[in-house]
């Protein structure tokens, strides 16, 4: 936002008429800094003099106004806020963590003895750091490690005391990520460069955020080469497909050949690298091949896995190796949701229903402090941990809620893990209301269709949505048959083993898109 027409510095208005005991009183206003910087988290102290400039000092009383656009999370404020010229008041400009970015327009004004007469402060709330970034080299071999440093500061010079940056290492599809804590302004971190991770061109982008929300960001590139001279091994993968889709707390299987001279490389060591800090063994199983399975942690980071493998062997004193990534997907898990209470399916209105529930992990462990709630006509309610493996609250129903009633019970852990349980229970109409119930229903048929009508429609979603999950289910322990026999009991080929895995991950993304088109409606 530019400085605004109206925001002038130093603007003086005076009354046209002042009252007969302030004909000879002027005073003037003036303050010593009229152009201001804050970043989140700041304050500024600026002075106001006001001077007598002839007559008899008059009481002066001193307040602001923002001119053109309030900015939200600052505030200001006078000390004094009024005096006898002259004298001086401090004008005090405070942003808060969430203060709004821009440029504003700050008014103060003075006013006393009849006249009126202004000054205008320039404010700039900025939320952004100066960072650098730089490496050790600009170019690297596959085997060698990147040394990354910078340094994070405000506008003002002042260093950025304590933060973290976000580094994101990329090339082509292949990327890594880590977090580095800001340390009085400095960053550091180092990493390797696997015999798995591509060569070529490497961007590497930081970006930071101090304590207060300020953000900034810096890049740099560099060339990652493969060394001239060595002997490299071809490393192919049979699992997991390019593509697939898991979800926390399913098996990922990872398979490799190695090969030199389309030859199979025996005895090397491999492993695969997961992140920064997730490095696997592979085992050889078979002659040049080298598998794990490895379980995705309920608390694992979703969306986009790079799995870059690198096979190493010392050869006569000379290191021999090779490498390649692959991608996968990677999914919340749907947490498990038992009624173990009520039993009893029939009640009347006011009754109090004892809801009771089991939450657990699709390997059946049990939740530990999940976020449950209990969804009804009258209302959300939260459910406690009632003792080491259930939750619990108690609904009462409400005097409208005759008929089906349908609980509705979803349970999201602190990982973002979540799901959804269904119950249906009858509530009945107290005896010796049915005849008055019978007498009113043929005047109001038509209005009576439409909760049933809607209750319907809402039992078949739910019914649709039960499908899902089951056969959500049943998916995946179809991939987990497929690798049970392709990587422990070898029955199925490596071509059948892909195009199984391919189906199974299609079929289960079409079902999560029709999840959550039933759970908008």
């Amino acid at each position: 936002m530019g400085i605004s027409a109206l925001c002038l510095s130093a603007i003086f208005l005076l009354s046209s008429s002042s009252p007969a005991s302030g004909q000879n009183f002027d005073f003037s206003i003036e303050v010593d800094n009229d152009n201001v910087t804050l970043i989140r988290d700041d304050t500024a102290a600026i002075s106001v003099s006001i001077e007598l400039i002839s007559g008899t000092a008059e009481n002066i009383s001193i307040h602001g106004e923002w001119v053109g656009d309030e900015p939200s999370g600052v505030s200001a404020s006078f000390s004094p806020s009024t005096g006898t010229p002259p004298f001086t008041s401090v004008l005090t400009l405070t942003s808060s963590s969430t203060a709004e970015e821009g440029n504003f327009c700050y008014r103060v004004v003075a006013e006393g003895g009849g006249l009126t007469k202004t000054c205008d402060v320039q404010l700039a709330v900025i939320t952004e750091l100066i960072m650098t970034i730089s490496t050790d080299n600009e170019s690297y071999f596959k085997g060698q490690s990147i040394r990354i440093s910078g340094n994070v500061s405000y506008e003002n010079g002042a260093s950025v005391g304590s933060g973290n940056v976000t580094l994101t290492l990329s090339c082509e599809g292949w990327k890594r990520s880590a977090a580095v804590p800001i340390q009085d302004g400095t960053y550091e971190y180092e990493y390797t460069i696997s015999f798995g991770d591509p060569d070529g061109t490497w961007s590497i982008k930081a970006e930071s955020e101090d304590d207060s929300g300020n953000r900034g960001a810096a890049s740099e590139n560099i060339s990652v080469e493969l060394q001239e001279g060595a002997v490299w091994y071809t490393v192919e993968f049979f699992a997991p497909p390019l593509g697939a889709i898991y979800n926390r707390g399913d098996p990922l299987p990872i398979s490799v050949t190695v090969l030199q001279d389309d030859e199979s490389v025996e005895n090397a060591k491999v492993n695969c690298i997961l992140s920064p800090t997730e490095n696997i063994a592979l085992m050889e199983n078979s002659p040049g091949v080298y598998s794990t399975v490895y379980t995705i942690p309920w608390d694992a980071q979703t969306e986009n896995w790079v799995l870059s493998v690198e096979a190493t062997k010392t050869v006569e004193g000379s290191l021999r190796a090779g490498g390649a990534y692959t991608s996968v997907t990677v999914k919340p898990a749907n947490l498990k949701i038992e009624f173990l209470e009520p039993a009893n399916l029939k009640f009347y209105p006011g009754d109090e229903i004892e809801v009771r529930v089991g939450v657990t992990y699709p390997d059946n462990s049990t939740v530990k402090n999940a976020e449950v709630i209990l969804s009804g006509p009258g209302g959300d309610l939260t459910l406690s941990m009632v003792d080491n493996d259930t939750y619990g609250t108690t609904y009462v129903v409400g005097e409208n809620e005759v008929g089906s009633l349908l609980l509705e019970v979803s349970a999201a852990d602190p990982y973002g893990n979540s799901g959804v349980g269904h119950k249906v229970v009858t509530v009945a109409m107290p005896e010796e209301e049915i005849p008055t119930v019978i007498f009113l229903v043929p005047a109001g048929v038509a209005l009576g269709l439409l909760p049933v009508f809607l209750y319907v429609r809402r039992r078949l979603s739910v019914s649709r949505l039960n499908e899902i999950r089951r056969e959500m289910d049943e998916i995946r322990r179809l991939q987990k048959e497929a690798a049970s026999k392709y990587f422990k009991e070898g029955s199925i080929s490596r071509e059948t083993y892909e195009r199984l895995m391919h189906e199974h991950a299609e079929r289960y993304s079409e079902l999560q898109k029709e999840e959550r088109k039933l759970r908008k409606k």
